[in-house]
């Protein structure tokens, strides 16, 4: 049975040099996210419902995040690990959505 590498991980590639370096989750790991992003109370609207979801996905990619090079703030200060509260939740909810959340369907007739 194949396992799965130590240490296995894989990069964002941003548009021009920055790029954004996350770890594999652990099993416990990807089950919190997947419990945690359906934490919707049943009279929430569509919007908290996402809300709910965008907020799973920024806390999967706070948690596996391992490094940040090529990325500066607006006063050219490199921005890196200690400073991901940064990183726009735009970029986190993609990755973590590309990553994880997205997988091809196969229709069969």
């Amino acid at each position: 049975m194949a396992k799965i590498p130590n240490g296995a991980k894989f990069i964002i590639d941003l548009p021009g040099d920055p790029t954004l370096t996350l770890r594999e989750p652990t099993i416990e790991e990807m089950n919190h996210y997947h419990g945690r992003r359906l934490e919707v109370p049943a009279n929430a609207t569509k919007e908290q419902a996402a809300l709910v979801y965008q907020v799973a996905q920024i806390e999967l990619f706070d948690l596996l995040l391992t490094e940040v090079t090529g990325l500066e703030d607006d006063k050219d200060q490199p921005i890196g690990v200690d400073r991901k509260h940064l990183i726009p939740a735009v970029w986190k909810t993609q990755a973590i959505f590309q990553r994880f959340d997205s997988s091809p369907v196969m229709l069969k007739n």
